[in-house]
């Protein structure tokens, strides 16, 4: 969501440049986060912020600028000439410090809504299927919250990566839900999550799978589908789903 100084967005673990809706006086004065964490490692280019690297996928990317207060950056000294560049950079700097203020006032209204954009596919077949697929893991989730042992956190982000790939309306429920958002949370931080629980979601979903394409579905298209899905979830887990520190 974009503020009059500062936008968000969420990382897909692939993207590394992010528009950026607002005008600045230096690039000195554009700051960026991931997960809540200060960065230095991006570059500024006209409209457009580009990382090192690219954020990991569900990580919150915020970009904001800041105007510095503490000095004015145009000392207009009697008798000197009056330049349009030093006029608009003078008011410029008025200018960005009440938008940054105002941002501010506004970001404090919105903090519990956790708004983050959604990046639907234009395709309607691999939308249904992004969703049913999502649906799924939410479906897996639940039980797990229910039974110990199961890693309930790791199948909901794997949710939240197919809802936020097919629907907006599914991902905010999902994030804000007061059942699932909690399992969201450290993870959505940054903060990882725990090998051991990788690996019983990597189990879980092999025996799933190969259950599934071996023994329990007939028709070979319908193999083939959830063999894919399977590989993707799979390749998902195991290398884009960062481990927690031990």
């Amino acid at each position: 969501m974009a503020y009059l100084a500062q936008v968000s967005y969420t990382g897909d673990g692939s993207t590394v440049g992010y528009s950026l809706p607002f005008t600045y006086i230096a690039t000195t004065h554009i700051k960026a986060y991931i997960a809540g964490v200060e960065t230095s490692a991006f570059t500024v280019s006209g409209s457009t912020v580009t990382f090192t690297s690219a954020p990991a996928n569900l990580a919150v990317v915020k970009i904001e600028r800041v105007t510095p207060t503490d000095a004015r950056l145009v000392d207009f000294q009697d008798g000197s000439v009056l330049t349009e560049s030093d006029l608009d950079q003078s008011a410029d700097q008025n200018f960005f410090t009440v938008q940054e203020m105002n941002g501010i006032v506004q970001l404090m209204n919105d903090l519990d809504k956790n708004i983050h954009t959604a990046k639907e596919t234009k395709n309607p077949i691999a939308k249904i299927l992004w969703i049913l697929l999502g649906s799924f893991f939410v479906m897996i989730g639940a039980i797990g919250a229910v039974i110990p042992g199961l890693p309930t956190t790791l199948f909901l982000i794997l949710a939240a990566a197919c809802y936020i790939r097919s629907s907006q309306k599914l991902y905010d429920w999902l994030i804000t839900n007061k059942t699932f958002g909690p399992y969201l949370k450290d993870y959505r931080e940054g903060k990882g999550i725990p090998r051991r629980a990788k690996k019983i979601a990597l189990i879980m979903m092999t025996i799933f799978v190969g259950y599934a394409v071996l023994f329990a579905l007939d028709d070979l298209i319908v193999r083939i589908v959830v063999l894919v899905l399977g590989m993707i979830g799979f390749y998902y887990v195991a290398y884009r789903v960062p481990s927690a520190k031990e």
